[in-house]
């Protein structure tokens, strides 16, 4: 599945996808805080999903994620992209 992040912290994140999961379901997350770095890796468990939501609903289908496990190199940069207030 292919989606973009549009907000993160060290809890988790929000991500934009056209078939976005059910809550409760587990998934493994590779993704890049911007195209030039390394892609970083994650566990995490959809704890919001708009997925039956009528499009006139909602800006973007997408779910909400919780981390579960971050690797430190995650940690260290999603903590990078929060404290400087950079957009993903």
């Amino acid at each position: 599945m292919m989606g973009q992040i549009i907000d993160i912290s060290l809890g988790g994140a929000f991500i934009c996808c056209k078939k976005p999961l059910d809550v409760e379901e587990i998934l493994e997350l590779q993704f890049r805080i911007s195209p030039a770095s390394p892609s970083l890796t994650a566990r995490g468990k959809v704890v919001r999903s708009n997925v039956h939501c009528l499009d006139s609903e909602i800006k973007c289908h997408g779910m909400g994620v919780q981390f579960t496990d971050l690797s430190t190199e995650s940690r260290l940069a999603i903590n990078g992209v929060v404290e400087k207030g950079v957009e993903v």
